[in-house]
């Protein structure tokens, strides 16, 4: 795991954020899909990414 690395509740199966390459990375794996978001800049932060990871399921219907 690396440094910063979070679980994140509430998001398909499990999901995970961490930082990478000055952003955030956010996985979640829901039913045999698996969906990740990246973020970067100023506002990137691990909050931002978990939320922007939640409208990306619900717009694919997952």
């Amino acid at each position: 795991m690396a440094d910063g690395y979070r679980t994140i509740s509430g998001i398909g199966e499990k999901a995970f954020a961490v930082p990478e390459l000055g952003g955030w990375k956010a996985c979640a794996l829901a039913g045999k899909n698996v969906v990740c978001v990246n973020m970067s800049g100023g506002r990137a932060s691990a909050a931002a990414a978990s939320a922007l990871l939640k409208t990306s399921l619900q717009r694919i219907g997952t």
